[in-house]
């Protein structure tokens, strides 16, 4: 897996020195390392996740952010999480590779379409978002001994656009964390986005958190 890279500062957070860069960078491969594990657990074949970079940013700049996924429907696994972190944590897939992924997830090539997305399809992404995001996200709770709980994952097929409404309106998340992440199975790839939108003053919490446990200065 490579090495990710942290670009951007959410406005109004504490400004990340390289140091603490560098720690969230190993906690973020570490999270994603565990996802891989899991996933491949499920479909009894290997997969990769590769995490080339992660953007910190306002939550009016995510649309910009992700730009790619501007024009089309989006699969959208959503779950929120509570504890010392609070917020909301999505996997966004297009349906193209929505699609993709299940056929190879099911032992196919990657060239069965499933569109419209049956209920059972559905499922079938929710189940991966919930390893993906637990899998994550519980690694940092781990390692920072910072308890988390998960509500049940839902699922959504909706625009990027109706996706951000409601959390554009809401004073109480204050930044996101964007991972463009790709799933890499057999012979093909298949590329889709983390994100994670977190609110009041998080960074500050997951900061003082490395702080204590000696991870950073």
């Amino acid at each position: 897996m490579n090495a990710s890279e942290i670009k951007g500062s959410p406005m109004g957070s504490v400004p990340l020195s390289t140091e603490q860069k560098d720690v969230l960078n190993e906690l973020i491969n570490i999270g994603f390392g565990r996802a891989a594990s899991s996933l491949s657990m499920l479909v009894n074949q290997r997969i990769l996740l590769n995490v080339p970079q992660v953007q910190i940013c306002a939550l009016e700049q995510i649309a910009d952010s992700l730009k790619e996924l501007s024009h089309s429907d989006l699969a959208i696994i959503h779950q929120m999480f509570h504890g010392k972190l609070n917020g909301h944590a999505m996997l966004l897939l297009d349906i193209c590779s929505a699609s993709t992924l299940l056929d190879l997830m099911n032992g196919g090539t990657g060239t069965e379409q499933f569109e419209p997305l049956l209920p059972i399809d559905q499922e079938a992404l929710a189940e991966i978002g919930n390893i993906v995001v637990n899998a994550f996200l519980g690694a940092f709770g781990n390692l920072l001994k910072i308890h988390l709980s998960f509500t049940i994952p839902s699922i959504m097929i909706e625009t990027l656009g109706q996706m951000l409404q409601s959390f554009l309106i809401n004073e109480n998340h204050s930044f996101a964390m964007i991972f463009k992440i790709r799933f890499q199975l057999s012979q093909q790839n298949v590329s889709g986005y983390l994100v994670i939108i977190l609110g009041g003053q998080p960074l500050e919490v997951l900061l003082k958190s490395l702080i204590q446990e000696g991870m950073i200065p």
